[in-house]
Formats: structure tokens, C-alpha cells, sequence
């Protein structure tokens, strides 16, 4: 699998140099590149002055060498190259990287598009919006999903797990979204859903998932 991720923005340098890089190799025809930028948007008066990025690494990973291979049985694709930042990038600077090669630019152009719409709904990435005056909020993020085609079934899925931590800080720390390594919530609540794609489940299937914390 190969690490997609940078740790802060991605730089211009890199981007220049990734596109060099491929003058040697003389059977591409086009090339199709995404680059993602922070926005200094302003949400309830408060201006965003960063985002700080954080992820599910090894899970990403995974996802991200699957999404590889569907993208090159799908498409007649050359070359694909992935780079997502981690940590701190401030409004400005470039946080996605999407770079992708072919003999044709129908194909490099249609891959591109489709890449970069599953790197931003599948990979259990997580922004926090860093606001001007120090306050911050987790990024939502809502999907539509069109299921009329959908046999209506009966589903339930509640996952469950317990966490014993030696101090009462560790608790109030989770519950107030303060863990360094991101919002613990929503790390159990993608790996979840990741677990319940990897079941076969009938309207007999029942997946239970529940998060106790105590000290």
C-alpha cells in the first residue's frame, strides 16, 4: 500500500516536481489534476484560519489501495498518485492532491473526477475547522444517497464497546473532543460503519454497537 499522507500542506514544490517526474515516460498523453484548497469561509461570524486534519491511517490505506485497483480495472490509467495532508494547513494552502495519468485524457479526466469524489466520501478523514478567534467545530459532512431502487427491509445495527480509562480526565477529555489524536466519537462511529459494509446483512442480521466510557 502506499502512504498517501503528508504531514501539513501540501506544497507547490512537490506538486511541480511530481509532474517533472513523469517526462520520461513517454506513452502518457494527458494528465488530470485535483488540488484541494482550504477556503476561508465564514461560518456564524467566525472566520476559518485553519483546518486540522486527522484520519483512520491504516483503514484510509486499505480503502485507498481498493479504490487504486477499482480505478485501474475501470479505466486505462498510467500512472495515479495521492497525497492528503495530516495535522495543521491553513487557509491558502493545498490539503488534497489528486494526480492522474493516461494514454487518453477522456480516461485521465473521468478517473480524476470519480477519485477524487471517493477520497472525499469513503476515507475515514476528519477535519476540525480552526477558527480566527480559537474557537473550532468538527467539519460535517452529508451525503444523499438515493435508495428507491432498494427493496425495503427491517435493519438495526448498534455497535458496542467499553472503554476503561485509569483517570477521570481521559474521560472528560473524550466527551469534550480534546483527545490530540482527533474526535474519538467519530473514529468508532466510521469504524463502524466500515465494519457494517463488510457484513452480509438481512432484515435477520443485527449488529449491536454501543460506547460506555467509566473510570
Amino acid at each position: 500500500m502506499k502512504n498517501i499522507f503528508v504531514q501539513g500542506a501540501i506544497s507547490p514544490d512537490q506538486i511541480a516536481k511530481s509532474i517533472a517526474a513523469h517526462s520520461s515516460k513517454t506513452a502518457i498523453g494527458a494528465h488530470e489534476l485535483f488540488l484541494g484548497q482550504i477556503r476561508a469561509d465564514v461560518v456564524d461570524g467566525r472566520s476559518v484560519a485553519a483546518i486540522e486534519y486527522t484520519a483512520y491511517e491504516q483503514m484510509a490505506l486499505e480503502k485507498m489501495d481498493t479504490i487504486r485497483e477499482a480505478m485501474f480495472a475501470k479505466y486505462k490509467l498510467i500512472c495515479m498518485h495521492v497525497y492528503h495532508s495530516l495535522g495543521t494547513v491553513s487557509t491558502g494552502q493545498l490539503c488534497l492532491f489528486v494526480f492522474v495519468s493516461s494514454k487518453h485524457r477522456a480516461d485521465a479526466q473521468q478517473a480524476c473526477h470519480e477519485l477524487v469524489e471517493h477520497i472525499k466520501k469513503e476515507l475515514p478523514i476528519w477535519g476540525k475547522e480552526l477558527f480566527e478567534d480559537d474557537t473550532h467545530q468538527w467539519k460535517k459532512i452529508i451525503k444523499m444517497v438515493d435508495i428507491t431502487h432498494k427493496t425495503a427491509t427491517l435493519r438495526k445495527a448498534v455497535a458496542t464497546a467499553s472503554v476503561v480509562t485509569s483517570h477521570g480526565r481521559t474521560v472528560d477529555a473524550i466527551k469534550n473532543g480534546q483527545v490530540p489524536k482527533g474526535n474519538v466519537y467519530e473514529f468508532a462511529r466510521a469504524a463502524t460503519l466500515l465494519a457494517i459494509k463488510k457484513q452480509a446483512i438481512s432484515s435477520r442480521t443485527a449488529i449491536r454497537c454501543r460506547l460506555n466510557m467509566r473510570q
